[in-house]
């Protein structure tokens, strides 16, 4: 079952690119894939600049793929695939979602990041989305990164 962590952060979208780059950092060293699930260009396109400029001492690859007119994903993968589109299916490990609503196929993947920040109707439709896995019992984590982004 998939273990969805969410994360609060203080502050605006950059908060959340940079806690964005900090966990696909850490799962690429631990020789995991990473999706994340972007809502439109603008916000992959900001994603895979964060990614591409996080740290001079590290290397994150990744490539930006449209699967649909409103589902965009950027796989930070270390086996790369010709065939990208099949690729998307193949990957289990971490989904971080960057979308307001949470994809249906989330629950393929072992661990799910979600990021709570914003102003009031924002911060009340992850409510809303945490009610929606507890209700489901899915394993829940909150973490409060305010003190940190």
């Amino acid at each position: 079952m998939t273990k969805v962590n969410f994360y609060q952060v203080k502050g605006d979208a950059q908060a959340v690119m940079n806690l964005s780059c900090q966990l696909v950092e850490k799962a690429w060293q631990m020789n995991n894939d990473v999706l994340i699930y972007a809502p439109e260009n603008q916000a992959a396109e900001t994603v895979s600049h964060s990614l591409w400029g996080w740290s001079p001492a590290s290397f994150l690859p990744h490539r930006v793929v449209n699967s649909g007119p409103e589902s965009i994903h950027i796989l930070a993968e270390h086996t790369p695939s010709e065939n990208i589109d099949a690729k998307l299916g193949d990957h289990h490990g971490l989904l971080i979602n960057l979308a307001t609503d949470t994809p249906d196929w989330f629950g393929r993947f072992e661990m799910l990041c979600e990021f709570v920040y914003g102003d009031d109707d924002a911060i009340a439709q992850k409510r809303n989305r945490y009610k929606f896995y507890k209700d489901r019992g899915y394993p829940l984590s909150y973490h409060d990164m305010t003190n940190r982004f």
